[in-house]
């Protein structure tokens, strides 16, 4: 009889999505801080977002709002949509900043 596992089986070890001990310390540690701190930074980002935007320094709310944003909704990829030949190939790109965006743009224009 052979020994081992089966080609593809697992056994043992941590469940998929688990920390490891060093990792769970440190996230712990972080939590007790934080709380004794009384500190919450999600809280902090949305103050210093609305503090900022009504202030009118909107590049600095803008950055908060972003980083915020990851919490709500997903990161997108992009996508390419192929036609009956290369040449009409659109590429739409959710870019992280504004200067991504401009570039995906100007290249689709070109591409028309």
């Amino acid at each position: 009889m052979p020994a081992g596992s089966k080609q593809g089986e697992h056994r043992g070890g941590r469940v998929a999505g688990t920390p490891n001990k060093v990792t769970q310390e440190s996230v712990d540690r972080i939590d007790e801080v934080m709380k004794k701190h009384d500190c919450d930074p999600l809280e902090a980002m949305i103050l210093i977002g609305k503090e900022a935007w009504s202030g009118g320094d909107l590049k600095l709310a803008g950055q908060m709002f972003k980083e915020l944003a990851q919490y709500v909704a997903p990161k997108r990829r992009s996508i390419e949509i192929r036609g009956a030949s290369e040449q009409e190939t659109i590429t739409f790109t959710w870019a992280s900043s504004s200067e991504e965006v401009i570039d995906s743009k100007s290249a689709l224009i070109e591409q028309r």
